[in-house]
């Protein structure tokens, strides 16, 4: 190759760089990793069993851009001149596209009708042209607008079928019964998918009850994206526990079929997401998560590269925390103007029709229940008091879930049962309660004292007080039968995939507050599973007071899935706006109601919550110029200095001088108001300026704004954060990190937390701090004196938030001093879930605060030091546990059993089979550990070919120069 820049790759070239070809210079442990591995497995490589004979033999072969072997060298099309105007695409012939398909044991169908969009991998096609004059296509990607970037993976804007199975090659359904024991599709999935593929293009939104099978449409139709299309996925779910374990059971698929899964959750994944030549990914992610991929793909002018977005649990649309960014997401993905397909799914809904009008999409209705659902009168022949007769009906053969109304009730619940079992419980899968008991123990040191007793029944308690090493203990001796009841709180019902025979409500509440219809059947449709039993049976235990509002509540229809864009204050919608203005998806007011606000389910449902959406628009616009967020352009100014003016004003004021919203008065808005503190819920700034807005002038982002759209700082904290940035810049502490704990405690922990303060706690904590770690509380204005007063029962003049904040960061400086979640629970009079939760937000906020800092030169120091230092802190175990908890789902707990059976790195799992670590490790289920070797191949394989990409792009640098 004499000139690698006039070359792009092409499918045939790219489906031989596997990773048994890699050949890496300059990190020894990767390659070593890789090399391991695949030395080990290639022969018979799930990855490369099903390959061609010739394709397998290329895959050895030692591929780089300067050196191509033959008979690669055919793989390489000279790069024509390109006319913008009059560009046209060379079809591929039939033999090339069977070169490049994957799976020997597939045939492309005869009609490989391509459907086009008006745009062609970021390329405008002529005047005129149609899918049909482009006939089978493959569109290579060419990054006309970029330099010195290396040519793009292709991307299809077709799909080219693959094999028999919807497209998609019979090793998927081989992978779905060795995974999943799944031997054929229901009727309705079947179904759902054909009007998928009938209009493989349109939007989608299918419902149907709980347990219905609804995810393995989603999961077909991402396969059926990455192999048929060739585009990346963006699958969205609720929790961090339901990411966690999609990332673990779809690791195998990932690893048999050729492409990569990425968690995002937590602080987990890099954010923009990295730009991959050769495979293509699925990120899994949570909504928070979720909306960082998008703003930062859109940003780079990379959200070409996602295909399909599926949306879990769409109906969390209205849930008054979450719901408004869910929406958000959404909107941005519509407002894009991209070839991107949204798939959304629910189990309960009332107005259907108005989401799929949100949605823009096709609607697939469902009633389908895999095992038919029996609702019995049992509680009208048992004393409600009396419900352990209805559990032992049904264990220890099969699976029972109690749900209770609050934490505490769960565990009294499940300690009562002991007395009302039959004691012949105890010997029921004895050795592996055992190994179950012990397992918890290496975990934290001790367990609890209530499961000491109710594990030997196959009892358990299940709720967010628990760590989450523990509820993955839990949740994993009870779906292999080790454990055959769990009493629960009612977000299990949403947040994890845990089936029972036997549903039992223990009472129609959730804390002090009645069920609503959509929540009692997420928990009853927690009965009955395909492959558990032939039947489910849920059952509502009420008094006879309650029975009337329980008849209403049964008889009443779902809730409605409503628009949640004008809660507190529209203090998402404000986000929105300016993370639209930002990323470029309108430029002034006008586009903002027309691209953005057109495309809500707010606008939907405008007329019957008596919103006016234009006045909306402009009032929120007004908020965010008054903010100082964003700005009108001003006639005949430049880009340039539009870029530099001062982050929040237009003058040369400090932030550090102004005053959150929170703490200025009702009364007066005048610069007299003014304090350099601020308060216990910073909210940012008003400028004191009446606002003339002109619908047509250009806006402008302020370097505030985009530093929060960078860091996703909720906009009613981003004054705070830079004020905190700013005061921590004249006496950081590095002695120790407690300053950057205090930065990193996370202000909704503060303000909405669980905690309370101890204040005896709080003075023996800080008695205990270094002269150095008292420096860090000097410059906050707490002291020896100032805490002896607050347990005295005075009041301090130091900001109550401020002292609470620094109190919390106490426990983050417990915790990385190596006490257990256990002793600092117990010390700070807390729950050790809530503990651990402060911890892993607490991480993800120094990664926030690590993206906001880029955006001003003056925080430099702050972008590496917030970068480690959340790392660090969302293991925070020691060194030698650190590469095996990057395999997802893998805590503490569970990274300590693998490193004392003798697996210290990737590798060594990698090269282990299911077998051997569920004989090494007690309380491992043969499907957990199939998981967690396949995830562990997968990384060393990302990382690997990271590796090797960051070479190829040097070298064609080089080449170029």
């Amino acid at each position: 190759m004499d000139d690698a820049e006039d070359y792009l790759f092409t499918d045939e070239l790219l489906g031989v760089l596997e990773p048994a070809a890699i050949g890496l210079s300059g990190n020894d442990v990767a390659r070593k990793e890789s090399q391991d591995l695949f030395d080990r497995t290639s022969p018979t490589s799930p990855v490369l069993s099903n390959r061609p004979a010739a394709l397998k033999r290329r895959s050895c072969f030692h591929l780089s851009p300067t050196q191509i072997r033959s008979p690669q060298r055919r793989s390489l099309r000279k790069r024509p001149a390109v006319d913008a105007d009059s560009l046209f695409v060379k079809p591929i012939s039939r033999r090339s596209l069977e070169s490049q398909n994957l799976f020997g044991d597939t045939q492309l169908t005869a009609a490989t009708n391509a459907r086009f969009g008006k745009s062609v991998s970021g390329l405008t096609l002529p005047r005129g042209s149609s899918s049909a004059s482009l006939g089978n296509a493959s569109i290579l990607g060419s990054n006309l607008e970029g330099e010195n970037k290396s040519p793009a993976f292709p991307i299809l804007t077709h799909y080219t079928d693959v094999g028999p199975f919807f497209g998609l090659p019979e090793k998927v359904q081989e992978l779905l019964k060795q995974q999943k024991g799944i031997d054929k599709l229901y009727d309705w999935q079947e179904e759902c998918l054909r009007m998928a593929l009938e209009s493989p293009f349109s939007n989608l939104l299918y419902t149907l009850p709980t347990s219905g099978g609804k995810t393995l449409v989603a999961e077909i139709l991402m396969m059926r994206e990455i192999l048929c299309r060739r585009r990346n996925c963006l699958f969205v779910l609720p929790y961090v526990a339901l990411v966690q374990e999609k990332v673990r059971s779809f690791s195998p698929f990932a690893v048999a079929l050729n492409f990569i899964v990425e968690e995002y959750a937590a602080s987990q994944g890099i954010i923009p997401p990295k730009h991959r030549r050769k495979r293509r990914t699925i990120y899994i992610s949570t909504i928070e998560r979720a909306n960082g991929i998008v703003n930062s793909l859109i940003e780079e002018k990379r959200l070409e590269e996602i295909g399909l977005v599926v949306v879990d649990e769409i109906h969390m649309i209205s849930d008054r925390g979450r719901g408004p960014k869910l929406e958000s997401l959404i909107i941005k993905l519509k407002a894009a103007q991209v070839d991107v397909r949204l798939v959304g799914m629910t189990a309960t809904i009332g107005n259907l029709e108005e989401l799929s009008k949100f949605l823009q999409g096709n609607i697939y209705r469902g009633d389908f229940r895999p095992v038919e659902l029996k609702y019995t009168d049992a509680q009208k022949r048992h004393d409600p008091d009396a419900f352990g007769i209805l559990v032992a009906e049904v264990v220890p053969k099969q699976n029972c879930l109690v749900f209770c109304a609050t934490k505490r009730n769960a565990e009294c619940v499940a300690d009562l049962l002991l007395h009302v079992l039959p004691r012949s419980l105890l010997s029921h899968k004895k050795a592996e309660k055992k190994a179950l008991v012990e397992a918890l123990i290496l975990e934290a040191g001790e367990i609890c004292h209530i499961l000491k007793k109710t594990i030997p029944f196959g009892i358990s308690y299940h709720h967010s007080g628990l760590t989450v090493d523990e509820r993955k203990l839990i949740e994993e001796a009870y779906l292999a039968g080790v454990l055959c009841c769990l009493c629960c709180t009612s977000t299990l019902a949403a947040g994890v995939n845990l089936p029972a025979r036997r549903v039992i409500i223990r009472a129609p509440y959730i804390g002090k507050e009645l069920i609503s219809k959509a929540r009692y059947q997420q928990m009853s449709g927690r009965a009955g599973r395909a492959g558990l039993s032939d039947c489910g049976e849920a059952i509502l235990v009420i008094s006879h007071s309650e029975l009337e509002n329980v008849k209403s509540l049964l008889r009443s229809p779902i809730e409605n899935c409503v628009s949640r864009l004008m809660d507190e204050e529209a203090k998402v919608l404000k986000y929105l706006l300016l993370s639209a203005v930002s990323l470029g998806l309108a430029k002034n007011t006008r586009e903002i109601m027309h691209n953005v606000m057109s495309q809500t389910l707010l606008k939907v449902q405008a007329k019957e919550m008596e919103v006016d959406i234009e006045s909306l628009a402009i009032s929120v616009t007004k908020t965010l110029i008054s903010y100082g967020l964003i700005r009108q352009k001003q006639p005949g100014e430049s880009s340039q200095l539009a870029s530099t003016q001062h982050p929040l004003l237009y003058g040369d004021e400090s932030l550090i001088g102004l005053t959150p919203l929170s703490q200025r008065s009702s009364s007066t808005l005048s610069n007299q108001s003014r304090s350099r503190s601020f308060g216990s819920q910073p909210e940012g700034v008003y400028l004191d300026k009446p606002i003339d807005l002109d619908l047509d002038c250009q806006l402008v982002v302020s370097r505030l704004g985009k530093a929060a759209i960078r860091g996703s700082v909720d906009l009613d904290k981003v004054v705070a954060v830079y004020q905190d940035l700013r005061k921590a810049q004249s006496g950081l502490v590095l002695v120790s990190r407690l300053h950057l704990m205090y930065l990193s405690t996370p202000y909704e922990q503060v303000n909405d937390g669980p905690f309370k303060i101890s204040s005896a706690q709080y003075l023996k904590m800080f008695n205990r701090l270094s002269p150095e770690e008292c420096c860090v509380a000097k410059s906050l204005g707490i002291s020896e004196i100032v805490l002896i007063k607050l347990n005295s029962g005075l009041k301090p003049k130091v900001n109550h938030f401020t002292l609470k904040r620094f109190y919390l960061a106490l426990m983050l400086h417990a915790l990385w001093q190596g006490e257990s979640i256990w002793d600092v629970a117990d010390a700070f009079d807390s729950d050790r879930g809530h503990v651990q939760n402060l911890l892993q937000s607490a991480a993800s906020f120094a990664i926030s605060l690590k993206s906001f800092s880029e955006e001003f030169d003056e925080f430099w120091a702050f972008v590496d030091l917030f970068e480690s230092f959340g790392r660090q802190l969302s293991l925070c175990c020691t060194a030698e546990l650190i590469p095996l908890m990057e395999l997802p789902s893998v805590k503490r707990g569970r990274a300590k059993q693998l490193f004392r059976a003798g697996f210290r790195s990737l590798s060594d799992v990698a090269n282990a089979s299911p077998e051997i670590l569920t004989r090494r490790i007690d309380n491992l289920p043969k499907r957990v550990a199939v998981q967690i070797v396949a995830a562990a191949k997968m990384l060393i394989t990302e990382k690997a070919e990271a590796l090797q990409e960051e070479a190829e792009e040097i070298l064609l640098r080089l080449r170029g120069a």
